[in-house]
């Protein structure tokens, strides 16, 4: 196979995720492709903007990758590729899914408040024409303000982490006045 070409794959190295794909490392290409898009859409769509912090790390994370990698062999480029999908994503996946497990109650609830967001959205943007305009960007405002609050109330509850368990050796049987030892 021939070495590709060094203009092309600095071209391709622009758009995060197309550099690795023309290296021939098709998996990890889609997937940081689909991180950085993906997160354009969650950003524009629930409109958080601090979030687009992210998208210049994953920018320069792909670049430099496709750049790095563009000296190695395709079989170094075969072996990377497989390597990054067997123990990064698949880890990933089973990890998604014991969330999914153990913390259905919490997903389920995210898919409502999304959910309900959405219909707010909607309706506040079907009624906005009959409000005033500071009550409507006031009400524009209210999924925005409920995303803050709970991202502070998620990072409250990770930093407070997992609460000590009382063990059987803190129990302490109460036996009676008159007991004597």
């Amino acid at each position: 196979m021939r070495p590709k070409n060094g203009f092309f794959t600095f071209c391709f190295a622009l758009v995060p995720g197309a550099g690795e794909m023309y290296l021939g490392m098709m998996r990890k290409g889609l997937t940081i492709m689909c991180g950085f898009w993906g997160l354009i859409s969650i950003c524009g769509f629930f409109q958080i903007d601090f979030l687009l912090f992210f998208l210049p790390v994953i920018w320069c994370y792909s670049f430099f990758d496709t750049m790095n990698s563009r000296s190695l062999s395709p079989q170094e480029l075969k072996a990377i590729d497989e390597a990054y999908w067997a123990q990064g994503m698949q880890s990933m996946l089973g990890e998604c899914g014991q969330l999914f497990k153990k913390r259905h109650l919490l997903v389920g609830w995210g898919l409502i408040l999304i959910g309900v967001w959405s219909l707010m959205d909607t309706a506040i943007w079907a009624i906005g024409q009959y409000l005033p305009e500071w009550v409507f960007w006031a009400a524009r405002r209210i999924p925005n303000v409920i995303v803050y609050i709970v991202i502070i109330g998620f990072g409250i509850h990770l930093v407070r982490g997992k609460r000590p368990q009382k063990s059987e050796h803190d129990f302490v049987a109460y036996k009676g006045e008159e007991h004597h030892e």
